[in-house]
């Protein structure tokens, strides 16, 4: 199976970021009663939309990378206040003077410019990926900003599950490729070559997936799983040494 290059594999997520912001963005932030939705993210410790957020070069958050949406009349506009970066900036208007303030204080700025009445954060006691935001930020901003922000803070869980869950026009595009190199994995597995009745078990193949996938250069979405049925068994499930006349069963999933 032909591999696209890592250049290329950049490109596409680039492509599909630019569409993220232009065309997703817009429709869950104008559904949102929130005027303002700021995303914060720890360095090593990402919020869970930082990877739909930014660039393919822009690995990790920089000590903290703050994005901010704000919606004007027919249009959102993205503020980056976050550490200077070429490839960031060809998406975000950098609004942080840095070396020159505080990064808080360039927050306080752009809130007294922009005044929302709302400002969603990623604080959610329902769902994992609207609850990005770290202690530690959430904590700066109760110590810096003033009360009256602090009052206008909402939780909007739809806000950062739509924009990661609707897929924009390439990503769709794009799926009957990544979902042929998902199958052409599986389909090299589910040979006798690879599969020995008696001897191979079930772990085997987990780690001929994975082995795949890291061979391939890239990452799969979680740990793939196989297990198996047989004939006469209650249980509707097993794992361990594969017998002829098992019907084999995978969870296998790549980014």
């Amino acid at each position: 199976m032909e591999i696209r290059s890592l250049k290329e594999q950049y490109a596409i997520i680039d492509k599909c970021l630019k569409e993220r912001l232009d065309i997703i963005l817009p429709e869950v932030m104008f559904a949102s009663e929130a005027d303002m939705w700021l995303v914060a993210s720890k360095e090593y410790n990402e919020d869970p939309t930082f990877r739909a957020m930014t660039p393919a070069s822009f690995l990790t958050a920089r000590r903290i990378t703050m994005l901010v949406f704000v919606k004007e009349e027919d249009y959102i506009h993205r503020y980056s206040l976050s550490m200077p970066d070429e490839d960031l900036e060809r998406f975000y208007e950098p609004y942080w003077k840095f070396g020159q303030e505080e990064q808080m204080d360039a927050l306080k700025r752009l809130l007294e410019r922009k005044n929302p009445k709302k400002i969603a954060i990623n604080a959610s006691t329902n769902f994992s990926v609207c609850d990005g935001l770290s202690r530690g930020i959430y904590t700066s901003l109760l110590k810096d900003l003033d009360a009256k922000w602090l009052d206008r803070m909402i939780n909007d869980d739809l806000l950062a599950m739509k924009f990661m869950e609707i897929r924009t026009p390439y990503e769709i595009q794009m799926m009957p490729e990544v979902m042929k190199v998902a199958h052409s994995i599986m389909e090299e597995m589910y040979t006798s070559k690879v599969i020995t009745p008696g001897v191979t078990t079930t772990q085997d193949l987990e780690w001929f997936m994975m082995e795949k996938v890291n061979k391939y250069g890239l990452e799969y979405w979680f740990a793939p799983t196989m297990d198996l049925q047989r004939e006469g068994e209650a249980n509707s499930r097993w794992t361990g040494v594969i017998q002829k006349g098992d019907l084999l069963h995978c969870d296998f999933g790549i980014r």
